[in-house]
């Protein structure tokens, strides 16, 4: 049996390639009762076989949409710095 579960979960890491952080997560929380948060995609795809479950957020909440590229010598640039403190208005809760 735990060969069968190492060759899926191998089988399964390399299916999802460079998200492997989000893998080990939805791994850890479909063996516990620790709650995950991924993309509703990832949990379309791999929510059934891992035996994870949906739920809605027990707050109201606004969606954020918001592109940005970071690099470190943006760090300094005016413009940056105001998109950075827009995005983090929008999420503050």
């Amino acid at each position: 049996m735990y060969l069968i579960a190492d060759l899926f979960v191998r089988d399964l890491l390399q299916k999802l390639g460079a998200i492997l952080s989000v893998a080990a997560m939805m791994l850890a929380v479909s063996n516990s009762d620790r709650l995950g948060e991924v993309f509703e995609s990832m949990f379309n795809r791999w929510g059934k076989p891992l035996g994870l479950k949906c739920f809605d957020f027990p707050f109201p909440f606004k969606s954020v949409n918001y592109h940005i590229t970071y690099q470190r010598w943006f760090i300094n640039d005016l413009n940056h710095q105001r998109l950075r403190e827009l995005i983090k208005q929008e999420v503050s809760l």
